[in-house]
């Protein structure tokens, strides 16, 4: 049986998950990609043992939840998993402030979401 790699995408932006979503199905359409917007029914999936492999979460979301709450969890829950911030503006500077290592500003990894992903699969 064929392992499927996973996408978990948290970003309250409906458009920035879709974009990213499209993108990561054109290069491969085997890959499953899950769309949250709601950061805390993101805490309550992965609490309640969703799998993935990368998880994206967007630096800016609502409800008064922080990306690193998410990264926490997600260190917990599915220690396996990359967690990777994603930003319109984020540098690596940004990125430790919050609590990451692994970043991504969104354009780039549009742009150049074919090598993003050959890196973590």
């Amino acid at each position: 049986m064929k392992n499927i790699k996973t996408v978990l995408i948290v970003d309250d932006d409906p458009e920035s998950s879709f974009i990213l979503e499209h993108k990561i199905k054109k290069i491969n359409k085997d890959y499953k990609v899950i769309s949250l917007e709601n950061p805390k029914e993101a805490i309550s999936e992965i609490q309640n043992g969703l799998k993935y492999d990368i998880l994206l979460v967007d630096r800016r979301l609502g409800n008064c939840i922080k990306p690193k709450e998410i990264k926490e969890i997600s260190e917990i829950y599915n220690p396996e998993a990359k967690t990777i911030l994603i930003s319109a503006d984020l540098n690596e500077k940004i990125a430790k402030k919050e609590g990451f290592t692994e970043y991504a500003q969104k354009y780039n990894l549009i742009t150049n979401m074919n090598d993003f992903l050959k890196k973590y699969f």
